[in-house]
């Protein structure tokens, strides 16, 4: 049975994280899987090196970032983080693994190495917890967009009900990574938050346009131009600062209702019409999730993507 993300705006615990990710590790169907190739010699052009990159982003131990882990629990009293970290790596890797599993089946090599993998991992070795944090949920928030995109860009059954279960467990690993990243900022002062998530925008952005030079083919399959990526992704976004913004309001003993008064703005970008991208709110339970992105991604006559809740 899918399992739902921890209810809307409310304060989780690292152990609420760890109960979560246990419960979560179902895996795809097996009917989903095919004995034979399910991509057209087209398809397989237009996608083959995006999937290839992406399986290879989905993998890895993780190993600077758990000891980042380690050094905030012993400084923070929160013990349970690390373990609730490793849970998402782990889930992490199993995406890994469906997407490997796909190469194999389409008869596609996998990568041992790709130069923006590379990048990206040397990137988050040079940081600590704050940025390791800061660099994944740019990396998932487009992973949003992209999955959402790869899940029309082909007629394979098999592909589109990987990226269904892959867009719902992002779900998850935004509200995840977003309330971990407002306990980290919890008692910045405003000139120091407001660099920071200068910051945040900047790396945003840049990864936002690699991705987009980088996997243009699929995207363009799907029927997406980059104006319609971009205003996705900047949507998702202002929805994982949200969560970041209240879970920095409840530590520091601030109404969430203030808080939302000053972000009306946000409500009505994430409100989204006919003419605006669709996204995903992070609180969405999975099971709502899918249905919305089976719903949403029926017509190929238009850009697809998943409609947040109210």
């Amino acid at each position: 049975m899918p399992c739902s993300v921890p209810t809307r705006f409310s304060e989780h615990t690292s152990p609420d994280w760890v109960a979560y990710f246990n419960a979560n590790c179902e895996p795809i169907t097996e009917t989903a899987w095919s004995l034979e190739p399910t991509l057209t010699l087209a398809e397989r052009d237009r996608i083959a090196r995006s999937v290839q990159i992406f399986q290879r982003g989905e993998s890895g131990t993780g190993s600077h970032l758990m000891k980042c882990a380690l050094t905030y629990a012993e400084q923070s009293g929160d013990e349970v983080y690390p373990q609730a970290l490793q849970l998402f790596i782990d889930e992490e890797n199993r995406h890994a693994d469906a997407l490997g599993r796909f190469l194999d089946q389409e008869e596609i090599s996998r990568l041992e190495r790709e130069w923006s993998d590379s990048g990206f991992r040397r990137l988050r070795k040079l940081a600590g917890l704050e940025q390791c944090v800061v660099t994944l949920l740019a990396a998932e928030t487009i992973a949003m967009a992209y999955y959402a995109a790869l899940m029309s860009a082909t007629g394979s059954p098999t592909l589109a009900a990987i990226c269904r279960r892959l867009l719902a467990d992002e779900v998850g690993h935004l509200r995840f990574q977003a309330e971990q990243l407002g306990r980290l900022r919890q008692r910045r002062n405003p000139i120091t938050l407001a660099a920071a998530r200068w910051r945040d925008r900047l790396i945003l952005r840049g990864a936002m346009l690699l991705v987009w030079r980088t996997h243009r083919p699929v995207f363009r399959a799907a029927g997406w131009d980059f104006n319609w990526f971009e205003r996705n992704i900047f949507a998702q976004a202002r929805v994982v600062r949200s969560h970041e913004q209240r879970q920095i309001a409840k530590l520091n003993e601030v109404s969430v209702d203030q808080v939302s008064a000053n972000q009306v703005s946000l409500n009505q970008a994430t409100t989204l019409n006919e003419k605006m991208p669709p996204t995903v709110d992070c609180s969405t339970s999975r099971r709502h999730f899918v249905a919305e992105s089976i719903s949403s991604h029926s017509s190929r006559s238009r850009p697809s993507g998943i409609r947040p809740t109210a």
